[in-house]
């Protein structure tokens, strides 16, 4: 209740804020060319959600506004989908096909008047602290900048009413630049979703596990002059499931991060970064954990249209659980962005980290996630984008059998652009899991379209 309370003051703060600043007199009609556009899923797939995909959907980039061509401080949104899948269970013994009605309502606040949501807040339910990747904030040359953004999705199942259900996304942020280099962000993430069907599981591969989750985090940066700058984050990650044979899962973790940066050029910087996370356990207490991490970085642009962000280093591990008392490994993240053409661009991610674990039969769990986004922009109106994702999961401590999922995903779509206001989507999604437990595995065709209006 704390942490929903924060958030409401946040999104509170956040509109008065953009009403503000909307009774000055300022130009707010500067045009923003691509963003990324909340969806029917923008609710975002979790980490947890590893029997069928550890990363959430690729970000929609557009040639033209969603919200229209004028600038302007406060923007609802809808979006209708009808989509059709031959396995919503996600189960190689309990086929069941069915076709949904999905209702995606929203609005977005910002001030200074933004149409991009500019921040990278996925929650992963595996991760330890929340998130699987860094979180980086946007350059702004203003005093402050905030955002409030607010997505329900509301499914209804043609044949399995059962499944029917409404899962809910709300997320604030504030940024404020002092004078002297220090700037300070504060954000939030709330999600009430669901984790997909025999996500964990072999046994209880037909039963709807929600969840409530929440990440707040602070994050201070101050720039020395001489090239160096320094990064201070907190995060608190809150995750509560409803189901008892889940409650095992439930946890509150808190980390920190010192970043310090060195600007070698206007086109490269080095860091080297330090993270501690403290994961703990509301009752499963053999598997809480104290995580360091130790990272060296790169962050380089030498063109316009290339873009890499890397670091490496090492995680050591150490858990109550005699399963895996203490572990040392190597971790990478990785981000790299071409755009070839005004019109065609990809962006790669690779990542390798040791995660919570889905099963409990499993102290924690290796994985290696890599993704590839291509976008293509056809004609002024279409718009066509390719996602293909890989994910390994190897589960570590494990009592009895050991077990690795490899989970493929393959996900074209085609966007038409009626007006600037208003678009279409249509594509298709293919997932297949693989597994050492044979009732673990699964094949999933899904085809969708969406209609989606922005004001």
């Amino acid at each position: 209740m704390k942490r929903f309370l924060c958030f409401i003051l946040l999104v509170i703060g956040t509109t008065l804020v953009a009403w503000n600043h909307a009774k000055a007199d300022e130009d707010p009609t500067a045009s923003v060319q691509t963003q990324q556009l909340p969806e029917s899923d923008a609710l975002g797939l979790s980490d947890a959600e590893l029997g069928k995909r550890t990363t959430q959907e690729p970000e929609a980039y557009v040639p033209v506004s969603v919200f229209g061509t004028k600038g302007g401080y406060v923007h609802p949104f809808m979006s209708v989908t009808f989509q059709t899948s031959d396995n919503i269970n996600f189960s190689s013994v309990n086929e069941k096909s069915d076709w949904t009605a999905i209702y995606t309502p929203g609005i977005w606040l910002a001030a200074p008047a933004k149409k991009e949501i500019f921040l990278n807040l996925d929650i992963y339910n595996t991760s330890p602290g929340g998130r699987y990747k860094q979180i980086y904030t946007p350059e702004s040359f203003t005093r402050y900048q905030a955002y409030a953004l607010y997505v329900a999705d509301i499914e209804d199942f043609h044949n399995h009413s059962e499944r029917d259900t409404t899962k809910q996304s709300a997320e604030a942020y504030f940024q404020y630049n002092l004078r002297g280099g220090l700037s300070a962000s504060i954000y939030n993430k709330y999600l009430d979703t669901e984790d997909p069907m025999a996500v964990g599981y072999t046994t209880i591969g037909t039963v709807v596990d929600k969840y409530v989750t929440n990440l707040l985090g602070v994050i201070v940066e101050y720039d020395f002059g001489q090239k160096l700058r320094m990064r201070f984050d907190y995060n608190n990650f809150y995750l509560d499931y409803d189901k008892a044979f889940s409650k095992g899962k439930n946890r509150t973790d808190n980390s920190y991060s010192v970043y310090l940066y060195y600007d070698y050029s206007p086109k490269t910087s080095f860091f080297g970064e330090y993270e501690y996370v403290d994961v703990n356990y509301d009752i499963s207490k053999i598997q809480d954990s104290t995580q360091n991490y130790g990272y060296l970085g790169i962050e380089w642009k030498p063109t316009e249209k290339v873009a890499l962000k890397a670091k490496a280093g090492l995680i050591s591990r150490d858990s109550k659980n005699p399963k895996a008392n203490s572990v040392t490994d190597p971790v990478v993240e990785l981000t790299y962005e071409h755009k070839f053409t005004a019109k065609t661009n990809m962006k790669l991610f690779w990542a390798n980290k040791l995660n919570e674990s889905t099963i409990s039969t499993s102290a924690y769990s290796k994985d290696t996630i890599i993704n590839l986004h291509l976008n293509k922009i056809i004609t002024e109106k279409i718009e066509a984008t390719l996602f293909l994702d890989y994910t390994r999961n190897d589960f570590k401590g494990t009592i009895g059998a050991s077990r690795v999922d490899n989970v493929y995903t393959i996900a074209p779509k085609v966007r038409y652009v009626f007006k600037d206001w208003l678009q279409s989507e249509i594509g298709y999604e293919y997932v297949k899991r693989t597994s050492d437990v044979n009732l673990a595995e699964f094949e999933a065709n899904t085809f969708f379209v969406r209609v989606s209006a922005g004001f």
